[in-house]
């Protein structure tokens, strides 16, 4: 990775201060559309055309005298007192009531017999109002004219009536019914059981503040999902639906790695809807603020890697653990719907050398806690770093769980002791949200690989897999990648915090430390137990955290604490039986010379069944 790549989009950009309306749900302005139209106003219909305000026609002048009746005042209240009802329900009550049904005593045909609309009436309507407690007689004009209504509203409303045997109005039965494309309940619980078939997981890192989210394979995605729903032969649904149906069932991806900061994404948009120009310009100054530390940690790793390359006695380390490596690795869609046995690759790259050193191992060997990542770290130290070196710079992203904490600080204490000539490390973590590494091409050379491999049925394929990569470049004869099998060579840092060291939130000045807030860790051969930091990489000198237990000075020796150092496992670790059921269906998928291999395996029901296997982590 170039640097110039690191310093990309770190600058923000001056943002408008406008705000945007957010726009309503289709549910809200179906139910503004239906208020508007009770109450006789204006309103846009479903294909966005303008309806009219109601109103109020004048009486018609006939022989019954309605305009005399209907004089303006009261043609105004009645229009008001009608159309503040606000209902489609309460306007059919009170034109059914209205309105008087009478048979037809003498029938006068008004056409020739033969002509098509000959047929006489066989009832008519008189058209009421109650004024003043007394009721008036009006025509069908005038009724119509004085409440602002239609024709059609009319006749419906008396149909309604003669319809219902006590004369009664019903309900209206508009969007009662049941659509005819609705999908059936037992075609939503198919698609709810092909979603449950997939392997999901807990967060491991953030279980206390994912609810019951569980999360599928970051390699899924939903329409990938639907694609193999369909050819199973499951009933049709659209991706829409399905979609609808996934959102419902509390699962979600997790996401891979982006370029983008959750952080300024966040103030992003905070920035934009600020309520007010104070609140923006705060807002602004601590993303600011934000990036000014991303750019201080890309500084500095550039100023240490142009040193290093001059000064033999530095060594500048990168190290990131990669994503889960899934084995076996299969393409049938089984494979999708099956728990598989998860191989870790911890990258250290030397930006001098340009060697990868891939330290692996599988769930079989170790988890991938501190203990697994400070052991890798520590035995990088003791076999790869030359007696020539002086000083180690590393650069991580800020996971707590793995980098920063108080058992990979143990590890530096223990192997400062143990080694020949380091004498300082200093550990800098990158803004969370701007972790942009070199491991990451690395990892993305393997991802690449993996896709024109042939099968990789066990761990050690994975091993072959990635040191076989840049094994034929002439100027590094033992190859780009150079693989460390970690198997039995996990040591347990934390018992050192019981015995020689101690954990401690106090520092020596009696202020709180608190390891998230710290993006430099230093550490001094000099200083045996001590943790050297700062809170800003821009701070002038170092405060300091003691993590020795009183005592003899003689138990911070290289001979005592390798004493006290003990191997974290002494025999393979177990899996959930329904993952080793899992992997044991997969075995028709692999060479019989695999199978020993997934059937020796030994499980152990207080294996968590469905503990995260890419530990969904958090900066």
């Amino acid at each position: 990775m170039d640097d110039s790549d690191e310093e990309r989009h770190l600058v923000p950009q001056k943002k408008p201060r406008t705000r945007k309306k957010s726009a309503k749900s289709s549910k809200e302005e179906r139910l503004e559309r239906q208020y508007l139209r009770n109450t006789g106003q204006k309103y846009l219909n479903s294909s966005n055309r303008e309806v009219s305000a109601r109103k109020r026609r004048q009486p018609h002048i006939c022989k019954r005298g309605c305009h005399e009746t209907i004089t303006d005042e009261i043609g105004e209240s009645i229009f008001n007192e009608y159309w503040e009802q606000g209902s489609h329900a309460k306007r059919v009550t009170y034109i059914a009531s209205r309105v008087e049904i009478c048979p037809i005593k003498v029938k006068k045909p008004r056409l020739p017999a033969d002509h098509e609309k000959s047929h006489p009436k066989s009832v008519s309507h008189k058209y009421f109002f109650h004024i003043f407690g007394e009721t008036k007689q009006v025509c069908k004009h005038t009724f119509l004219g004085t409440l602002g209504e239609t024709d059609g509203f009319l006749r419906m409303a008396i149909k309604n009536k003669t319809e219902s045997l006590s004369g009664v109005t019903k309900n209206d039965k508009r969007g009662k019914h049941t659509p005819a494309h609705k999908i059936k309940p037992e075609t939503v619980e198919e698609v709810k059981q092909h979603i449950l078939k997939y392997p999901s997981y807990k967060s491991h890192y953030k279980r206390a503040d994912v609810g019951d989210t569980r999360y599928l394979p970051s390699h899924l995605d939903r329409k990938q999902m639907h694609s193999m729903y369909l050819e199973e032969g499951g009933t049709y649904v659209s991706y829409s639906t399905y979609e609808r149906i996934f959102n419902t069932l509390g699962r979600a991806f997790k996401k891979p790695l982006t370029d983008t900061c959750e952080k300024c994404d966040s103030w992003k948009e905070q920035v934009k809807h600020a309520p007010d120009e104070e609140t923006q310009e705060k807002l602004q100054q601590e993303w600011n603020t934000h990036l000014d530390r991303a750019q201080a940690a890309y500084d500095f790793k550039k100023k240490c890697k142009l040193d290093a390359e001059s000064d033999p006695s530095m060594k500048v380390l990168v190290f990131d653990l990669e994503q889960v490596l899934e084995t076996p690795l299969l393409t049938t869609g089984a494979a999708f719907y099956s728990r598989q046995l998860s191989t870790y690759n911890l990258t250290i790259y030397d930006t001098v050398s340009k060697i990868t050193y891939c330290y692996m191992w599988s769930e079989l060997d170790g988890k991938r806690g501190a203990n697994e990542i400070a052991s890798c770290i520590f035995i990088h130290f003791l076999e790869e770093v030359p007696d020539t070196v002086k000083k180690v710079f590393l650069f991580s992203d800020s996971t707590v769980g793995q980098n920063r904490n108080s058992i990979v600080a143990a590890m530096f204490l223990t192997v400062l002791q143990m080694h020949a000539s380091v004498k300082t490390v200093q550990h800098v973590f990158l803004e969370a949200g701007h972790t942009r590494l070199e491991v990451d091409s690395k990892h993305s050379v393997i991802e690449r690989k993996k896709s024109h491999a042939d099968k990789i049925n066990t761990p050690e394929d994975w091993y072959k897999l990635v040191s076989n990569l840049g094994a034929s470049n002439k100027d590094y004869p033992n190859g780009r990648f150079k693989v460390i099998k970690m198997k039995g060579s996990f040591y347990d840092f934390q018992s050192m915090l019981k015995g020689p060291l101690v954990r401690r939130t106090l520092t020596t000045t009696n202020d709180k430390f608190v390891w998230l807030s710290t993006p430099l860790l230093r550490y001094d051969a000099n200083s045996p137990g001590k943790v050297f930091f700062k809170s800003n990489l821009d701070e002038e000198g170092y405060k300091c955290l003691d993590l020795k237990r009183g005592g003899k000075a003689g138990k911070y020796s290289a001979e005592h604490l390798q004493n006290h150092l003990k191997i974290l496992y002494n025999q393979p670790l177990p899996i959930s039986a329904s993952k080793k059921n899992d992997l044991l269906k997969l075995l028709r998928f692999l060479p019989p010379s695999c199978h020993e291999f997934y059937k020796s395996i030994e499980t152990n029901e207080a294996v968590e069944s469905d503990a995260d296997p890419d530990a969904f982590e958090s900066e």
